[in-house]
């Protein structure tokens, strides 16, 4: 094929996407063609394939003139991180991005990346099949894409990650499909690259069809959805309501909303003062191995949710099923419906900083159960360290969140 017959190939493409990802490039007037990854504008990279080199290549074309977008192409695409690549804080993945830079795939039916065999673990860390470093504290969205982990384990000791965001600013993850991870589907972290992690994850979907195939001796030991933690956590605060319904002023917070969890060990868990916000999700096929798939840790300075208007489901006749596990920090949780779940808010203190300032009320209990209980050795004294009403002058942030709502 002649140059310029890629060159009028391209325009079209790109012309395709402008209305679906404007304002985020746009322009192509300044098309170049380049010999590895495909066409390149000042903002918009066309990858090769959706392999690690030409998504990498094609990174790395853009991260060169600052800031922009890459389009991986339909199509379903090995993807096989082998350790050699480090990022975040030796964090080993298959590529590296940055702040700044979009990923975007045609649809999460259509751009597959697809791990064929069981990635390896490095120093102690899963590989993630991609890791973002938003250092840089530019924005960016990831969306349209299947992360496809390997389905064919027969144990659970790599820790595989699908997507690492570190230190992002106002990141979106949306309308993508994680599958198959047996660490965590999204990792939203600090980690102490510049003191930030905010950002927001909707429409997407994670599940763990893998453990749909004959276990192993003693069963799958079950793994996350998303993780939302600080590696470098900063001083804990007592009374820290200034993250009450908010986002804009905050840093680490993860807003997860509008997405569905399907067999996680827990669909969203904090530690190391993280912070998120969950709402209006469905979490189904939960907690059979009667873990809480609303959790908030206490060790290591955990720091709290707001959870509200989610259907937690577990596997029905299951009788450990405990829709949420608040086991320290400063939590919200109201308006939830937990279906054939033993309990619906569980409290417990496992060490560390115990639960104070949470407040639980409207939860619903159908096909059983009892809605709040209060574990020993915890025995947290109502009214003091938890309130069974409305959280007073409360108000959650804006719903949709607004950068869900940007083209």
């Amino acid at each position: 094929m002649r140059k310029t017959d890629e060159f009028y190939i391209f325009l079209a493409f790109a012309a395709l996407f402008v209305g679906i990802l404007s304002p985020a490039f746009p322009s192509t007037s300044n098309s170049v063609v380049i010999g590895n990854t495909g066409n390149v504008s000042t903002t918009t990279v066309i990858a090769k394939s959706g392999s690690i080199d030409d998504v990498q290549a094609a990174i790395n074309a853009v991260h060169a003139q600052g800031r922009g977008t890459v389009i991986i192409p339909a199509g379903t695409f090995a993807f096989n991180p082998n350790g050699t690549a480090i990022g975040v804080n030796g964090q080993p993945c298959g590529v590296i991005s940055f702040g700044g830079i979009n990923i975007i795939g045609a649809g999460a039916g259509q751009t597959i990346l697809q791990e064929t065999v069981d990635p390896p673990t490095v120093s102690g860390y899963g590989c993630s099949m991609i890791t973002v470093n938003g250092n840089n504290k530019l924005p960016f969205r990831i969306s349209g894409i299947k992360f496809q982990g390997y389905t064919g384990k027969t144990n659970e000791n790599s820790g595989a990650n699908g997507l690492i965001v570190c230190g992002a600013w106002d990141y979106r993850v949306d309308n993508c499909w994680f599958d198959s991870f047996d660490g965590g589907a999204i990792v939203a972290e600090n980690a102490g690259v510049n003191g930030l992690n905010r950002g927001v994850i909707d429409h997407c979907k994670i599940t763990e069809t893998y453990k749909q195939n004959t276990p192993p001796a003693g069963g799958w030991v079950w793994a996350y959805g998303v993780i939302v933690w600080d590696i470098a956590a900063s001083a804990w605060n007592s009374n820290d309501t200034s993250l009450l319904g908010q986002y804009y002023g905050t840093y680490d917070v993860a807003y997860i909303e509008d997405c569905t969890f399907d067999q996680c060990r827990h669909a969203v868990s904090e530690s190391q003062n993280g912070y998120y916000v969950l709402r209006y999700c469905n979490i189904t096929n939960a907690v059979p191995r009667n873990y809480g798939s609303i959790d908030v840790h206490g060790f290591n300075n955990g720091r709290g949710c707001e959870a509200y208007n989610n259907i937690v489901t577990a596997t029905l006749g299951y009788s450990g099923a405990q829709a949420s596990w608040l086991r320290g920090g400063m939590s919200t949780v109201f308006n939830n419906t937990f279906v054939n779940c033993a309990s619906g808010v569980s409290l417990y203190y496992e060490g560390g900083h115990p639960v104070y300032n949470t407040y639980i009320w409207s939860n619903t209990m159908q096909g059983g159960g009892t809605a709040f209980v209060n574990n020993a050795p915890a025995n947290y004294t109502e009214n003091v360290s938890y309130f069974l009403y409305a959280r007073p002058s409360y108000m959650p942030f804006t719903y949709p969140h607004p950068l869900t709502l940007a083209s």
